[in-house]
């Protein structure tokens, strides 16, 4: 399953954090939109671009979470650390320099990049069948492969990429 994009996400990160450290408390969750998604995780304070941090880090946040202890409200990521190695990520670094500000930002990440120009696309020429659907297609819509269906509530497509009945959907 590919990862879905979301523009304009960025979060800072409160606290200090080893390299194992895979709970983490950021500004706003409700920025992450549907998970999971990878993020670069950075010292914001050294470096305005990301990419320049020696010690940049793409993590992959798998579930969010609110809590609250006393009269502070606490917002946590999941996440699963030094992600995308294989593509030139860095592998899990500290983040725990005093007076620095860290922060995460979703960008283009070399998985999202991969997974989207691998989906298998018909041809130029080539008639394709696009659904349009209110939920997602697996186990309820019957098609055959190469077919396309447009969730028009959640905003997902999804490709048909086996079978001949209601399986074999995956979101893209």
């Amino acid at each position: 399953m590919s990862d879905r994009a979301h523009n304009f996400v960025k979060v800072t990160v409160v606290g200090l954090y080893s390299s194992t450290d895979t709970t983490i408390e950021v500004s706003d969750i409700s920025r992450f939109g549907v998970l999971p998604v990878n993020v670069t995780w950075w010292n914001s304070t050294d470096y305005a671009d990301p990419s320049d941090d020696p010690f940049r880090e793409v993590v992959r946040v798998t579930a969010v979470a609110i809590g609250q202890v006393g009269d502070v409200i606490l917002q946590d990521v999941t996440c699963q650390r030094g992600q995308e190695t294989d593509m030139g990520g860095l592998v899990a670094s500290p983040k725990n320099l005093p007076e620095k500000v860290y922060k995460m930002i979703a960008p283009l990440t070399a998985r999202m990049w991969n997974s989207l120009t691998q989906t298998d696309v018909p041809p130029p020429g080539e008639v394709v069948r696009m659904l349009f659907v209110t939920q997602n297609p697996e186990g309820v819509t019957v098609a055959d492969p190469k077919t396309f269906a447009w969730d028009t509530v959640n905003k997902n497509l999804y490709v048909k990429e086996t079978g001949t009945g209601n399986t074999g959907w995956t979101v893209h």
